[in-house]
């Protein structure tokens, strides 16, 4: 599968959430060239997979990013607006294994208590 094959698969992946700058400039690099059929598929997923778990990295990160702007901005009313997204987003993360189940607990534990923070103030 070439590169550009690779990148185009990663643009639908990421298509259904935010713009992504980052994605597209991946390279997957190793040290060493695969000689075997199985390492060549391994690389070949490894390439994949890779793109498709910054993809979802970047997703999740960019939710939370956006709430805690709005917050900061004292705009509650938007920040509640994103949250379903946040939470999916970093719920997909965690069941592709891009982050640990508890650390996504954890993630949106601190945004609902940041959003209850905000809301009181």
């Amino acid at each position: 599968m070439t590169e550009g094959v690779l990148l185009a698969r990663a643009a639908a992946v990421r298509s259904a959430a935010v713009s992504f700058d980052r994605t597209a400039t991946i390279r997957y690099r190793s040290k060493r060239m695969p000689i075997t059929r199985s390492a060549k598929k391994a690389l070949r997923q490894a390439k994949r997979r890779t793109v498709q778990n910054s993809a979802r990295r970047d997703t999740y990160k960019s939710a939370i990013k956006r709430i805690r702007k709005f917050l900061a901005a004292k705009q509650v009313a938007e920040a509640e607006k994103m949250v379903p997204q946040a939470y999916q987003a970093v719920d997909k993360a965690a069941k592709a294994n891009v982050i640990n189940k508890a650390a996504a607990a954890r993630m949106k534990s601190r945004l609902m208590a940041a959003m209850r923070k905000a809301k009181a103030a």
